[in-house]
């Protein structure tokens, strides 16, 4: 595949694989793909598992499942080098805020996420995104007719609907 793309990828493998020791062999047989992260490679439960991986690990593993409400705390930071946080999932403004501040002070790199969301949702999530190292803010896309039209995409740019500014918000988002 590097034959048709040298990019950056981001694999998010959704709990796919059951060891460090799969997600390893995985990682060896990719070894030629500019891998940038790999998400959540095995299910939440299997700690002692990403526990192994993080330190064994040739690319950035990432929380997405194992990260719901919780502070992001030494339990996380022992398993993962970044978190995916979405609003949807943390509960708000206030608790998504509070665990990418937590991770930044420990070091991890965060991702703001999202679930397929409407535009309202993500346009919401943007006002947040200053500090976060990775942007994966296109569940809106995911509608034929989406409902609010606050957004859309141009060129890997999420960008503001000309009817709606609104203070602090940027005018244009990069897609990373």
């Amino acid at each position: 595949m590097a034959e048709f793309y040298s990019g950056p990828l981001r694999v998010d493998a959704n709990e796919a694989f059951q060891s460090a020791e799969e997600v390893l062999q995985f990682l060896d047989q990719v070894s030629d793909l500019n891998i940038e992260f790999l998400e959540q490679p095995m299910p939440a439960h299997n700690v002692e598992e990403y526990k192994k991986l993080k330190h064994l690990s040739s690319v950035p593993i990432m929380a997405d499942e194992s990260l719901q409400t919780q502070e992001v705390d030494d339990h996380l930071e022992e398993q993962f080098h970044a978190i995916n946080v979405k609003l949807m999932k943390t509960g708000g403004y206030t608790k998504a805020i509070e665990q990418i501040n937590q991770a930044k002070a420990r070091g991890l790199k965060v991702m703001l996420g999202c679930m397929v969301e409407t535009s309202l949702a993500i346009h919401g999530a943007c006002a947040i995104g200053e500090n976060v190292d990775w942007f994966d803010l296109d569940g809106f896309l995911f509608f034929e007719k989406e409902p609010f039209g606050l957004l859309k995409e141009e060129n890997g740019m999420l960008k503001v609907s000309s009817n709606l500014r609104l203070p602090g918000i940027k005018d244009s988002f990069e897609f990373n």
